[in-house]
């Protein structure tokens, strides 16, 4: 899971309790927690990328108030992959990047 975009003005996360919160929940044996500097072009704030085999989620504008379904999101990734639904406010944070959307066309 990567987590990051600050850099365009977004809010900044608060990444002590993501990564306190990540290390006890029972996904994070299975898939780390990673940070990272902007994945390339989008218009998203605060994006995750969940992959897991050849699925690819990605949430953008994360807040924290998103931390506890998004990793009930991650286990599910891990569970059943790219059939995986996300619920709640989680579905409203899919996006596709602008390249991949371009590369897709």
């Amino acid at each position: 899971m990567l987590l990051r975009n600050v850099e365009k003005g977004f809010a900044r996360i608060d990444w002590a309790a993501w990564i306190d919160a990540w290390c006890v929940h029972p996904v994070s044996a299975h898939m780390p927690l990673v940070p990272t500097q902007c994945l390339g072009p989008c218009d998203a704030g605060n994006v995750v990328l969940l992959r897991c085999g050849g699925s690819a989620f990605w949430l953008g504008n994360v807040e924290r108030k998103h931390m506890h379904a998004l990793f009930s999101f991650a286990r599910r990734v891990l569970d059943v992959g790219a059939s995986a639904h996300p619920g709640g406010d989680i579905a409203a944070l899919l996006f596709m990047p602008i390249s991949i959307a371009q590369s897709s066309s």
